[in-house]
């Protein structure tokens, strides 16, 4: 599941499917319009249930977002424990060549930012 919130807009939810018949693939690519937002965060669920957040996401831009195995909803996942985790997960994606330093910095700098902004997220409700 797919959540867009354009800064100071709606939020947009969009569910995503691997397959839905036979010898099938659905896109696994989406486009979301901004309006007249600058900025927009994307949250993904992901069918473990856990959420990852990029903020700061700017209209045009492609990303290539990968499963980080760290929620920052998680009670017991406190500030310092989210940042180690996100740290360990990127850089393993890192060093397989699936993420890139800039990409992975990003991830690093949102990952604590949600945690401040709610303790629970609403996508996929």
């Amino acid at each position: 599941m797919i959540r867009v919130t354009p800064e100071g807009g709606r939020a947009t939810l969009r569910p995503v499917t691997g397959g839905s018949s036979f010898a099938s693939q659905n896109a696994l690519a989406q486009l979301f319009g901004l309006g007249e937002a600058e900025t927009a965060t994307v949250e993904v669920l992901w069918p473990g249930g856990t959420v990852n957040r990029l903020h700061d996401v700017k209209p045009g831009e492609r990303i290539v977002f990968p499963e980080i195995p760290c929620d920052p909803r998680d009670p017991s996942m406190g500030r310092r424990k989210l940042r180690s985790c996100v740290a360990g997960a990127l850089k393993a994606l890192r060093d397989q060549g699936l993420l890139s330093r800039s990409l992975a910095t990003r991830f690093q700098a949102s990952a604590p930012r949600g945690r401040t902004k709610s303790k629970r997220s609403d996508v996929g409700r």
